[in-house]
Parts: structure tokens; C-alpha cells; sequence
């Protein structure tokens, strides 16, 4: 049987019809499922969030109010003020120690100890006699209790063996002066915080269920300024909170911009959750109920495994009933195909016989009939042949002409032209491209261009763009003649659309660059010994104006000599660079690696820059190094380079106030590093973007310099076996990169 068969297609046919309709269905029944769920799930986390925000804050007020409660405490106040003035003070200090351990501790079983300190931060009494005489002067719930009410931020504090704890502060005020004599402080361990967050305080007050507990995965816990989780209920999820750090969505929503947040994010443990955040901004806190999406989904799961299993024997049903469709039509369709093919051999006295009562019989019969007349419409198609045949004869002598018309314009054309098919084949050329390779055309037709066109790599995958329809300028493309002759030529490669087949071929057109080329050497041998030649008196200048600064000048004269001198670090600016430039194009620039890091030459150019961007009011933004990132093997002086042309560029285009970043870092790959200048300038246009990098380019808006430095920046980084690229929006200023390789 044939994949193609009637047989086969319908059988697919009526597949498709029931399966696809199933499927459409039950994606959309469970996406709809799936998104109801999300949505009362998010509902409840928030509620939940909700509803423990305000249980924490009952929780923190009542603590301060027991604390005010005690600092109210006329006992309290009088023993102090008796024992800060030195009456009968042992039996003072016992009588309120067992005040503080019988009336006040035992109000709470969460308070585990109660001190009581002077004015100086002394402690006097205490419900534990260890603490008594410590001095807690320093301590910011002291300070802060001298002033009012204050809970202390949580800590490790040593204070009566308590490891977790809150200590509450209140000042004691003389009810006679009204003066703060003292302070009292309360600490209370987190154990009821805990019941509040697990929901066992709930249960404990009557209540028949909690919502922690009910769901494995669910967890509530409240994260502090430091990002670390320091209150969790008590499960078993966690043993030890003091060293977690939560770095979460929620969490940095809320210590960022006091957002809260719903959804779906990744969880400390990096498992994907969802949660609900509340911020608590007095204490810096963040509360977050999170339960993790494999388990809050796990309805959705189990929907689409029944859905599957559905799926699948709905489509056993339907191929049955398929393949029984199926072979009743297709049986009469297979006999009008054998006759199809009888006739297609040319016995057209064949006819079909087909007896099923419907549309097939009559297609049979339509069939019939067809031949007959297709019989008839034979003998009059031969005579039509043969007058037609005697029209294209004279048309093909009208072609050759025109042919003939071609083949002379092309053949005097004074440049190289060839003709390429889609496999880069050489179909045809002109004598002009014949007298180039020095070689007869049948040495040339039917070879591969690139046996004779010679280019880099990168410019070849350019050059590949014309099957895209791209017409094609390139340079650095050289044609390989007869005897190994290699000569540089203009290139360009223009590709032939035609109207049905689309892009098929395409045509080269060539000429030699030779004579070219040596004048643009002459030319740079003449700037580079111009450029050797000026440096020498240009130095010698310059000596003799810092000469003249060192004299008893006027103050206008000193003026004339700076500009002078500025003047002069221009122009032998200038110089340099075209010394460099003649050296590239002479193929004589020489890099001297080695080993570095390339922050210390950041360091060292950015500190060189500092009073330039001072002097354009521009503040330089430069990252912090901690450990070093590894080694490049790069010429120090020249990369030093690129960074101050980079670094000086930014400043130039920057607007006066903005700020220039710099960043260092490592890159995606691990193998590499990528240096950037980033500035808040006017950005470039973007239709000169491409030839930022070229040789004496300046921009529209191009301020001082002959156009080399980023030319320069190029080669340095491109000989160095990097890359350098960037970024930039008119108006909005531009980013400038360059990538090393890592040395190994």
C-alpha cells in the first residue's frame, strides 16, 4: 500500500477531523481550568498574606503596650530612683528583682527576662542576677528607649540564654520630676510569632483549622532588612534560619520600593513557587506565604493525563470508523485511476466500469465521455502542431538575432564581467574577464567563482547575501589569474531575478585595482615619512614651551604659551596617529603582548581623565574592584590606548552634567572579558553608524580630530584577538564595547 493513496489521505482526513477539534477543546477547557485556579489561588496567598500582616502587628503592639504597661509601674520607678540615690539599694534591688520575676515575668510565657538600667545604662536589676551590672550604654534599644517606646531590630543578643529574641525598650520616667531616670527592657523569644505564622495561636484560641499544615509545600516566614528569613513557623522545613539569605522577588520589591508582590517567581531554595508578599517598611520586614507551583498545579496535571488517555482512545474510535469510510470510497476512485493510466498509454478506446449509485458512478461515466471527445480532439490537436511548429522556427531566428546584439555590447564592455548560476558555477564571461585571468573561458565556465575570487572569510558570508537579493560592493577581493598571479579588484555581484523561478543567477562585474593600490601606498609612505619628519620638530617645540612656563611671564603671555601647548598636543596627537595609520596600511604595526589585568590600566586611565571630565563638568562613574577577573594578553600601551580613546570620546559627545559609566566584567561565555563606555551624549545618527570605524570618518556633528582614533581603536582590538562594537540611539546617547579573549 502507498502512503499516498486515496485510502491513506482520507484515513488522515477523518484523524484530523475528530482529533483536532478534541484537542482544541481540551487545551482550551484546561488553560481556562488553569487560569481560574491561578486566579483564586493568587486570591487566597493574598488573603492569607493579609490576614498574618495584621496578626504580626497585633503581636508587635501588644509587646510594646506590655513594656509601656511595666514602664508605668510605680514600683518600678520608685525602686529605681531609691537605688540611683544609694537608699538602703541591696534591699531595694531585691525587693524589685522578685517584683519583676512574680508580678511582671510570669504575666507571659514568652517574656524570658526583664532588666532594668539608669540613666547610664547600667543594668540595676534584672529577672536573672547574671545580667545585673552589665552596662548597655551602647546598645540601640537602650538608645532608643531613653526616648520612647522601641523594639529593637532582631539580633543574637546574649541576654538570659535566649539564642532568637525581640527586646522591647520603654523609658522610666520620675513621677514626681517627670524626668527619664532609667530605662526598662522586656525580651520575648519569637515563639508566638511563630504560632501566629504556623497558625497554631489560631488553634490554640479555639479555632477548628489553621491554614499552614494543610498543604506540604506551603510556607509563611518573614525575612528582615539583611534579607535573611528569621521567623518561620514551627515545622520541619527548616532547622536553622540564621544563616539563610533570601534573595527573592518579593523580597527585593519590598526593601527596593515597597511593593508588594502575587505570582509566580523563584524561591529561595531556586523552586519555582507561588506566593504572595506583604512589606512591612517601619521594621524594613517582608512577610511572604509562597507554596510551590508543582503542587498548587497538581489539578491541572491530572487534567491533562486524563485528557491524553481520552485523546487516545477517541482516536482509536475514529480510524476505525476511518479506515471503513475510507475503503468504500476509495475502491471506485482506485478504478478510475488504473483507467487513467490505460488511456494516459495512449488506448483511448478504454472505458471504466463503475456500478455505486452516487456522485463516483457519475464521475465515472463523466469520465467516459471525456475520452471520447479527448479521441476526437486528437487528430485535430497533430494539424495545430505542425502550423505552431513553423511559428517557433521563425521566432528562434528573431532570439539569435538578439542574441548576436548581447554578445557584441558585452564582448566590448572595458571591465570584467562573468555570470554566476545559484551553485556559483561560471556560466559566461567577456573578453575583458578572459584578459584578467589570463586564461581561455573553457579553463573558466563551469568552475566554482571562488576557485578564482579570493576574499576573508567574513566577506565571503557578505558576499552570499546577493541570493538574497542584496546587491553587492565589496573590498579586500582578489582575483587569482593564470601562474598564481594575484591581483586586488573592485567587486560587485548584482543578482538576476526572474519572474517565475525567482533569484537564479546573478552578474560579477571586476576590474584591476593594481595601479590603484600603489598609488594609495605611495600615498601613505609620503604621510608616514611627513608624519616621521614632523614629530621630530614638534618635540622639540614643545620642550621649548614648557621652557618658556618655567620664565617670569605676563599673565596674557602664559595664556599664549598654554594655548600653544595645546595647540601642539593636538597636532602631534595628530601625527602619531597618522604614523600608526601608515604603519596598519603598510602591514608593519606591531602589538607586544603580555600578561596583565586590565584594571590596573582602567585604574591608571581613569585617574589620568579625572580632570578633563572635572573640566566638562562630567561625572566619571567607574566600578569598584574587588577580586580580579583574569588575565588578557594584550600590548599594555595600546590598549591603554583604546580605553583613553574610548573614555575621552564619551566626555567629548557627553552633555555637561551627565555622567560617564564605565564597567568591567566577565563575559557570558566564561572565556572572554567586555569592557564598556557608556555616555549620556547625543548619540549618532543612524545612517553614518557603519562607517564610525572607518579611516578619517567624522560624524555630522563631529567636534575635533582627524577621524583615526577609532580606526586606530579597531585594529588594536581586532589584533589583539577581540572584538569592538556598539550601541547608540540619536538622542540618547551611545555604548561602546570591547571583548579579549581570556589568556589560559
Amino acid at each position: 500500500m502507498k502512503f499516498k493513496s486515496i485510502k491513506i489521505k482520507l484515513l488522515i482526513i477523518f484523524l484530523l477531523v475528530g482529533f483536532v477539534p478534541a484537542i482544541t477543546i481540551g487545551i482550551f477547557s484546561v488553560s481556562t481550568i488553569t487560569k481560574e485556579l491561578k486566579q483564586q489561588l493568587s486570591k487566597h496567598l493574598i488573603d492569607l498574606a493579609e490576614a498574618k500582616e495584621g496578626q504580626v502587628f497585633a503581636y508587635l503592639d501588644s509587646i510594646e503596650s506590655r513594656t509601656v504597661d511595666f514602664a508605668s509601674d510605680g514600683f518600678i520607678t520608685d525602686s529605681l530612683k531609691k537605688i540611683t540615690n544609694n537608699d538602703e539599694a541591696d534591699e531595694v534591688i531585691d525587693a524589685l528583682n522578685t517584683h519583676l520575676i512574680k508580678n511582671k515575668k510570669s504575666l507571659d510565657e514568652t517574656l524570658v527576662g526583664i532588666s532594668v538600667m539608669d540613666i547610664n545604662g547600667e543594668i540595676v536589676a534584672s529577672t536573672d542576677s547574671k545580667e545585673i551590672g552589665k552596662n548597655e550604654s551602647h546598645d540601640s534599644y537602650f538608645i532608643g528607649g531613653k526616648k520612647d517606646v522601641f523594639i529593637s531590630e532582631f539580633e543574637n543578643y546574649d541576654h538570659f540564654g535566649a539564642k532568637h529574641a525581640f527586646i522591647v525598650a520603654a523609658p522610666l520616667v520620675d513621677r514626681d520630676t517627670k524626668k527619664v531616670i532609667g530605662v526598662i527592657t522586656n525580651v520575648f523569644t519569637t515563639e508566638k510569632l511563630q504560632n501566629i505564622l504556623s497558625g497554631q495561636l489560631q488553634l490554640e484560641k479555639g479555632a477548628l483549622t489553621a491554614n499552614l499544615g494543610q498543604e506540604e509545600t506551603l510556607e509563611v516566614y518573614i525575612t528582615n532588612k539583611k534579607k535573611e528569613m528569621f521567623v518561620v513557623p514551627e515545622t520541619n522545613i527548616h532547622e536553622d534560619t540564621s544563616a539563610m539569605k533570601v534573595d527573592t522577588l518579593p523580597v527585593q520589591k519590598c526593601l527596593e520600593n515597597k511593593e508588594e508582590v502575587v505570582g509566580i517567581y523563584s524561591n529561595y531554595a531556586d523552586v519555582e513557587v507561588i506566593g504572595a508578599s506583604m512589606c512591612i517598611p517601619k521594621r524594613s520586614w517582608t512577610l511572604i506565604v509562597e507554596i510551590s507551583t508543582a503542587q498548587a498545579f497538581l489539578p491541572i496535571t491530572l487534567a491533562y493525563t486524563r485528557m491524553e488517555i481520552g485523546t487516545a482512545i477517541f482516536i482509536i474510535l475514529i480510524g476505525i470508523f476511518a479506515l471503513i469510510i475510507s475503503h468504500t470510497i476509495s475502491r471506485p476512485i482506485e478504478k478510475l485511476r488504473e483507467g487513467t493510466e490505460i488511456i494516459a498509454k495512449g488506448n483511448l478506446d478504454y472505458r471504466v466500469n463503475i456500478k455505486t449509485n452516487d456522485e463516483i458512478e457519475q464521475l465515472g461515466s463523466a469520465f467516459n465521455t471525456m475520452t471520447r471527445k479527448l479521441k476526437r480532439s486528437y487528430s485535430v490537436l497533430e494539424k495545430k502542431v505542425k502550423e505552431r511548429t513553423k511559428d517557433l522556427a521563425l521566432s528562434k531566428r528573431e532570439v539569435e538575432k538578439e542574441k548576436e546584439k548581447f554578445e557584441a555590447i558585452l564582448k566590448n564592455i572595458g571591465d570584467g564581467i562573468c555570470v554566476i548560476d545559484k551553485n556559483e558555477k561560471i556560466l559566461v564571461l567577456n573578453k575583458a574577464a578572459e584578459a584578467l585571468f589570463n586564461q581561455k573561458s573553457s579553463n573558466i565556465i563551469g568552475e566554482k567563482m571562488w576557485k578564482f575570487f579570493q576574499c576573508h572569510k567574513k566577506i565571503y558570508q557578505e558576499c552570499m547575501r546577493w541570493q538574497q537579493g542584496d546587491v553587492m560592493n565589496l573590498d579586500n577581493v582578489y582575483l587569482r589569474a593564470a601562474h598564481k598571479q594575484i591581483i586586488p579588484i573592485s567587486f560587485n555581484i548584482t543578482p538576476i531575478k526572474e519572474v517565475k523561478d525567482g533569484i537564479k543567477t546573478a552578474v560579477i562585474t571586476f576590474r584591476d585595482l593594481t595601479e590603484e593600490k600603489k598609488i594609495d601606498k605611495m600615498k601613505s609612505e609620503l604621510i608616514a615619512v611627513a608624519s616621521h619628519h614632523l614629530r621630530t620638530p614638534l618635540t622639540a617645540m614643545r620642550w621649548q614651551l614648557e621652557m618658556l612656563t618655567e620664565d617670569v611671564l605676563k599673565k596674557s603671555q602664559i595664556e599664549i604659551v598654554e594655548k600653544a601647548l595645546s595647540a601642539h598636543s593636538v597636532m602631534l596627537d595628530l601625527v602619531n596617529d597618522l604614523l600608526h595609520v601608515s604603519e596598519i596600511e603598510a602591514g608593519k604595526f606591531k602589538l607586544a603582548p603580555e600578561k596583565l589585568y586590565l584594571e590596573d590600566v582602567i585604574v591608571g586611565v581613569v585617574k589620568n581623565m579625572k580632570k578633563s571630565a572635572v573640566k566638562n563638568n562630567i561625572r566619571l562613574a567607574v566600578p569598584k574592584f574587588g577580586k580580579k577577573l583574569p588575565q588578557v594578553y594584550v600590548d599594555r600601551e595600546k590598549i591603554r590606548d583604546v580605553i583613553r580613546i574610548l573614555i575621552e570620546n564619551a566626555i567629548k559627545y557627553c552633555e555637561k552634567g551627565k555622567k560617564v559609566i564605565i564597567s568591567y566584567k566577565r563575559g557570558p561565555d566564561k572565556k572572554s572579558v567586555i569592557f564598556s563606555v557608556k555616555d549620556e551624549g547625543i548619540g549618532i545618527p543612524l545612517n553614518v553608524q557603519k562607517y564610525i570605524f572607518s579611516k578619517f570618518y567624522r560624524t555630522p556633528h563631529g567636534k575635533i580630530g582627524a577621524g583615526l582614533k577609532l580606526f586606530l581603536a579597531k585594529n588594536i582590538i581586532t589584533g589583539s584577538n577581540g572584538d569592538i562594537w556598539f550601541e547608540s540611539e540619536e538622542g540618547k546617547g551611545s555604548t561602546f564595547y570591547f571583548r579579549l579573549p581570556v589568556y589560559d
